[in-house]
């Protein structure tokens, strides 16, 4: 078992923290919730190192292969057109559009590599769990970022950040939470309110701001992080909250 305190983030619960939030624009239905995939830096740094390299060696091997006559600088040109144009065309038949998949029937989520070939992780959904990180932008603005976290191998990947506050993130995880559940009914969002059941565990967005002003009213993600404080089982998580959420490092 890896030890949690050395991911990054805060972590998150495996519960339904605020209203749900998620991204309209996306293939999802009862089954399946299916991402465009995000950039994996590994390979993205690949892609920037190796690509431009190849073209730097062939364009100085080209130019030391040829006599430096006026005309050379013509054909450099005309070479590097052509060889761009070459791996563009070669980029989109050998490279798909991938998908990050959260797969609600098999309760497995699904993480592709997106600029190389093969699989990056296909793995249960109990493996997982999410994590907040606080950034900034570039301009310097707080920025809290969602990640989802494979716990055997360490590994994180992007889902959303938000500039303003954390609660749309902590509506976005609450709603993956809900929906990869298959003994629950699945989150009660416009798409997915023609297949049947759904649930609103706590409300709607309209009404966030009256349900936290009411009386007897408790943040869950607060009520989560007073049980960790009180369970000794879950000190590498509460040493994360102690020393990154409370200020004390």
């Amino acid at each position: 078992m890896k030890v949690l305190s050395k991911m990054p983030g805060i972590p998150l619960p495996k519960r339904i923290l605020r209203p749900f939030s998620y991204y309209e624009n996306v293939k999802f239905d009862d089954k399946q919730y299916v991402l465009v995939a995000g950039h994996d830096k590994k390979e993205l740094l690949a892609v920037l190192i190796v690509i431009p390299g190849v073209l730097a060696f062939g364009s100085i091997v080209f130019l030391l292969a040829t006599d430096f006559q006026e005309s050379v600088y013509f054909y450099s040109l005309i070479f590097s057109i052509l060889l761009a144009v070459s791996l563009k065309l070669l980029s989109k038949r050998i490279k798909p559009k991938k998908f990050t998949v959260f797969d609600r029937e098999k309760g497995m989520v699904t993480i592709p590599r997106v600029f190389l070939p093969g699989p990056r992780l296909y793995a249960p959904w109990s493996e997982f769990t999410g994590r907040i990180i606080l950034t900034s932008s570039s301009v310097g603005a707080a920025r809290h970022e969602l990640l989802l976290m494979h716990i055997p191998s360490s590994k994180g990947w992007f889902l959303d950040a938000s500039i303003l506050d954390v609660y749309g993130l902590l509506g976005y995880w609450s709603f993956l939470v809900q929906y990869m559940d298959k003994s629950q009914p699945l989150p009660d969002v416009a798409d997915l309110s023609k297949y049947g059941e759904t649930s609103a565990p706590l409300g709607y967005w309209k009404d966030w701001e009256t349900l936290e002003r009411s009386k007897g009213f408790s943040d869950p993600y607060y009520e989560w992080q007073a049980e960790v404080k009180q369970n000794p089982e879950l000190d590498e998580v509460n040493h994360f909250i102690e020393q990154r959420v409370l200020g004390k490092v």
